[in-house]
C-alpha cells in the first residue's frame, strides 16, 4: 500500500524553486533540498522523482506564477500598452533589489539550454506562452489605438520578450536604475 504523504506539496516545491533560483540547477546538491525541505532524501525521491524532476516542477511552477501575474495584470489595467510597459519596469526594479536572483528561466535559459534536449524544449514552448501573451497585448494595444495599426505584432513580441530577458541578464551586472529605465523607455518608443 502507498505511503500518504505527509507534507504540503506547494510548499516544498516553494522551498526547492528558492534554492534552485538562488544556486541554480547545478549548484544544487540533494543535501540543500533536504536542508530546505525537511524532508529525507527517500522521501523527496518517492514523491517528486530525481533532482531533475523536481527542478522542471519548480521551474513549470514559478513559469505558470508569472503567467498568472500578467493574467491579473490584464484585469486590472485597462491600457494593454501598460500591462507591458509595467512588467519592464518591474524587471527594472527587480534589477535594482539588493536581493537581485534575475529570473528563474533566464538563469535557467544560460546555464542548461544548450547543455540539456529536454529543458531546452521546455524553454521553446515558455518562450511561446510568454510571446503569446505580449502578442496578443500589442493586437488589443492596435485595437485601443496605442499602437500603430500596421504593426506587425508577431516581431514585436519576439522583440520584446528579447529585450525583456536581455533587461534581466543585465541586470545581475548592472543595477543602474536611471539606466535600466532609460533603456526601457527607448524600447517602447521602438515600438510605438
Amino acid at each position: 500500500m502507498p505511503r500518504t504523504e505527509v507534507f504540503d506539496r506547494a510548499d516544498v516545491i516553494q522551498k526547492v524553486q528558492a534554492v534552485f533560483w538562488s544556486k541554480g540547477y547545478n549548484g544544487t546538491s540533494m543535501q540543500d533540498l533536504v536542508d530546505a525541505t525537511g524532508l529525507n532524501r527517500s522521501s523527496i525521491y518517492n514523491s517528486f522523482g530525481s533532482k531533475h524532476e523536481l527542478f522542471m516542477l519548480s521551474l513549470k511552477t514559478y513559469h505558470k506564477q508569472n503567467l498568472d501575474g500578467i493574467d491579473q495584470m490584464i484585469e486590472q489595467y485597462e491600457s494593454p500598452l501598460k500591462v507591458l510597459k509595467d512588467l519592464f519596469e518591474k524587471g527594472v526594479s527587480g534589477a535594482c533589489d539588493s536581493e537581485n536572483k534575475g529570473c528563474m528561466l533566464v538563469n535557467c535559459t544560460t546555464e542548461l539550454a544548450n547543455q540539456q534536449a529536454d529543458v531546452q524544449h521546455w524553454l521553446t514552448g515558455s518562450n511561446a506562452k510568454m510571446r503569446l501573451r505580449f502578442r496578443n497585448l500589442l493586437e488589443a494595444a492596435q485595437e485601443a489605438g496605442e499602437l500603430k495599426a500596421d504593426a506587425d505584432t508577431d516581431l514585436l513580441a519576439h522583440y520584446l520578450l528579447m529585450s525583456l530577458q536581455g533587461l534581466r541578464v543585465n541586470g545581475l551586472t548592472n543595477q543602474d536604475p536611471q539606466l535600466l529605465n532609460q533603456l526601457v523607455k527607448q524600447i517602447f518608443k521602438n515600438i510605438t
